[in-house]
């Protein structure tokens, strides 16, 4: 008996054609769309593999309901018919500009591929609590799943080798995107059959796992004392938070995210043991994870707290608020009651989901902007910048932005389209754009924002506005380039800046330095409408510089030149 023969590939096919016949339509067609599309900018195009993804989903969640409550065949080509054309509303609501583009309807989308995705873990145990069953059954998808993508794997890096050592050989010259394309084919054509083949058929197994799998040793032997390691580390930082007065880090609510979902899910895998095959490692894990998921919990909302506070809901706050919640509620549930019923898990993520991503004024896609909105006004408003509900700015003001927390703000905004409600604020008509062309560089212009660091007390500068006033340029001889730090120049004549930030002039018969040039630009920056253009003799030369952008910082009331962008033009004096 051959390697291959032993994979059964004929008969896998077969069965899986035989059982998931709708499922596999769905496939091909998402496969080969995407197979198709993958190259080509035309972005309409990806409407049709994206909606055959959600139609997968959906297929095959229809399946396994039609199986587990044995439906009649006209039931269940009734249910097919009525989710095509489900699958057709929906993709015609699909947007036909790119996916990076910002849109609600990206967010309803994951929403309902994580739906139907948890949907597939409880689906055969609507009637009834059966945790040994419920166990078994994800337990069996899981490993399935990660069989599978083993498998192609090796077949995806096999066939690629391949084709690589071909295209060398034969100096074919093929193109990057062949290897995506490659990719796709085997995800789509080979893996995805493949685990549908190992997709369980008994929801009603109660049998004990086998005491030396891989999934044993893997459970035991890693996932448990990663996720005690991991727990001791949190411990120990609550520790120095609470024994030194240590500020806790923005990124701790991340730590405990890792630490609550890694432990729960080791948790409910130690329960597959249980019957059976259980050691006292597992059964000591088993009974103490939830009492010590207690303090990461609450350390997770207060480091939350502590980020939306001051950072305001940004999406990924606001999505971790999400995950912490259910974290909590699952600690919590199987602390009261350690034999509870599992099937809260799937459901409980259902419901968040629909929440998070299809929930209207409360959903990821609303809460973030109206956020950072109101944050902004706040932030506006204690710099004096808006002042009874009027923006004002005050030329001779320099506005500060600690660790640049306006500037995020105002980026934030710009890339969700939702920048321009600044504009009912603008009743003096500062900004000369409507709403909609409202952008986030035009209001640091107008602003003339400088960012402080406070941890370390450095101040950047900034010079936004270029010169708008007519230059006598009479009488200089040649114009120079800039050369920032470490930039590459061709030419043999320049202005340099150096590491340190100093400037110095490089001509073809001589070298020199500009000392007041610094200086004059950090005068220039603190007085914003100030002339943007700076004379300076050095020797026999005279330099005049037309200054159309810099920023620096000012470290230890000494300022520094980073940036600088200018027309710098060289005379050399006849006296």
């Amino acid at each position: 008996m051959s390697f291959l023969s032993k994979f059964n590939f004929t008969g896998r096919f077969a069965e899986v054609i035989r059982r998931f016949p709708v499922v596999m339509v769905f496939i091909s067609v998402t496969t080969i769309t995407l197979f198709m599309v993958i190259d080509t900018k035309n972005t309409n195009l990806f409407r049709l593999p994206l909606a055959g993804f959600i139609g997968f989903l959906a297929m095959l969640n229809w399946t396994i309901f039609s199986e587990v409550y044995q439906l009649s065949r006209p039931k269940y080509w009734t249910g097919v018919a009525v989710l095509t054309a489900l699958l057709g509303i929906y993709y015609l609501q699909i947007p036909r500009e790119s996916p990076d583009q910002y849109s609600c309807f990206w967010y309803f989308t994951a929403g309902l591929s994580a739906i139907l995705h948890f949907l597939l873990a409880v689906i055969p145990f609507f009637r009834g609590k059966d945790n040994t069953a419920f166990t078994n059954y994800n337990i069996y998808i899981l490993t399935a799943w990660f069989q599978s993508a083993l498998y192609g794997l090796i077949f995806y890096l096999s066939l690629t080798l391949s084709v690589l050592a071909m295209d060398q050989l034969f100096d074919i010259r093929l193109d990057n995107i062949i290897y995506l394309k490659l990719f796709i084919l085997v995800t789509g054509l080979l893996q995805t059959p493949f685990f549908l083949s190992e997709f369980p058929d008994r929801f009603d197994d109660h049998s004990s796992p086998a005491p030396k799998s891989v999934f044993r040793i893997l459970t035991s032997y890693v996932l448990i004392p990663v996720t005690v390691v991991f727990g001791l580390i949190i411990y120990a930082y609550f520790g120095r938070v609470v024994l030194t007065g240590h500020s806790m880090v923005d990124w701790a609510f991340v730590m405990n995210i890792w630490f609550l979902g890694t432990g729960l899910l080791t948790w409910l895998f130690t329960g597959y043991f249980e019957n059976g095959s259980d050691n006292t490692w597992m059964a000591v894990f088993r009974k103490w994870f939830p009492i010590s998921a207690i303090l990461p919990c609450a350390m997770l909302f207060y480091s939350l707290y502590r980020n939306i506070d001051t950072y305001g809901i940004r999406e990924e706050l606001y999505f971790g608020s999400f995950l912490a919640t259910f974290l909590a509620l699952a600690v919590l549930f199987f602390v009261i009651n350690r034999n509870g019923d599992k099937r809260l898990l799937p459901v409980l993520l259902c419901i968040l989901s629909v929440v998070l991503f299809m929930g209207g004024p409360v959903s990821m896609c609303k809460v973030p902007v109206t956020s950072m909105q109101k944050k902004l006004v706040s932030d506006l408003t204690r710099q004096g910048i808006i002042r009874d509900e009027v923006l004002q700015i005050d030329s001779s003001v320099f506005y500060q932005d600690t660790n640049g927390l306006i500037t995020s703000k105002l980026f934030f905004l710009e890339s969700h389209k939702s920048l321009g409600f600044i504009k009912q604020y603008d009743k003096k008509g500062l900004l000369h754009q409507n709403a909609d062309s409202v952008t986030a560089s035009s209001i640091i212009e107008l602003l003339r924002l400088g960012r402080v660091k406070t941890a370390n007390e450095e101040l950047f500068w900034n010079i936004f506005e270029q010169n708008r006033k007519v230059v006598d340029i009479h009488g200089f001889e040649k114009m120079i380039p800039v050369k920032n730090k470490e930039v590459n120049m061709t030419a043999l004549e320049f202005l340099a800046i150096d590491t340190e930030g100093k400037v110095s002039v490089h001509l073809s018969d001589t070298v020199f330095a500009l000392p007041q040039l610094v200086p004059r630009l950090y005068d220039m920056a603190l007085h914003p409408d100030a002339d943007k253009v700076i004379t300076d003799q050095a020797g026999t030369y005279s330099v005049m510089l037309i200054i159309h952008a810099a920023n620096g910082e000012n470290r230890n009331n000494e300022p520094q030149l980073t940036f600088l962008d200018a027309s710098v033009l060289i005379k050399k004096n006849t006296k």
